[in-house]
């Protein structure tokens, strides 16, 4: 089904686009039609714009939720680690065994496990296209102060004077964006179409959360349900167990 709609997206975004855009402005096109997606809590439009492996992906989260046991969680990645134990934990087996893909997709919004980037002052950088794949390079907003001369300006308020000095200082400000180091995200082109693959950030995502695992001496899941535990405050004895269908 969601190949049908990625070629009808892929049709639908020629006839609009026309064939001027750079592969460059397509993939920063996508990219906010994603985070206006996020932004609206628009779960549908936001699945439009992932890979199919970005669906699949995450398709396995909510059947590792259900179906994962106790071994096979404690071995999970990080990423799919964190999801998978935040929604044994934060929700009852009845909510997790209704739940759509959307549904998904608007809890992860919802418990902001995915934000809009520019709300932490985080933008696009640069791009590179490298065959049928895009990577962003992402930056963080720098505000830049730039300040006008004071000026004379007539007026009735000053002291015995025609005249008084304002400091027009106004300040303008423009920003600029700086570079994140490792901070990338990755596209892939499908049917002259590009898509965000969220598989690609999961693995610099895992290599951290491994890393400050090491840092702290703690087993990767240990480290996993402890920050679960400090985000919520509670970590129910059943968060490796399978939820069952």
């Amino acid at each position: 089904m969601y190949r049908v709609v990625y070629v009808l997206l892929a049709v639908v975004g020629a006839l609009v686009s026309g064939c001027t855009e750079s592969a460059e402005d397509q993939v920063l096109a996508q990219y906010k039609r994603g985070e206006e997606a996020i932004a609206a809590m628009d779960a549908a439009n936001w699945r439009m714009t992932m890979s199919t492996d970005s669906i699949a992906w995450l398709q396995e989260v909510l059947r590792l939720t259900l179906d994962g046991s106790l071994a096979e969680s404690r071995a999970l990645t990080p990423s799919r680690m964190e999801l998978v134990l935040a929604l044994r934990n934060r929700l009852d087996p009845p909510d997790i065994r209704s739940m759509t893909f959307d549904d998904l997709l608007l809890w992860m919004i919802d418990e902001e496990f995915v934000s809009v980037d520019a709300d932490w002052g985080i933008a696009p950088h640069s791009v590179s296209i490298q065959g049928d794949r895009a990577i962003i390079q992402m930056g963080e907003e720098i505000e830049e102060q730039s300040s006008r001369t004071p000026r004379m300006r007539m007026g009735r308020r000053g002291r015995g004077a025609v005249g008084s000095l304002i400091s027009l200082a106004a300040n303008r400000s423009k920003k600029s964006v700086e570079p994140i180091e490792g901070f990338t995200l990755e596209y892939v082109s499908i049917d002259g179409f590009w898509y965000m693959d969220y598989t690609a950030h999961m693995d610099q995502y895992d290599d951290e959360i491994r890393e400050s695992a090491k840092e702290a001496r703690v087993a990767l899941d240990k480290f996993v349900s402890e920050r679960e535990r400090e985000e919520t405050g509670k970590l129910k004895p059943t968060i490796w167990l399978p939820v069952g269908r």
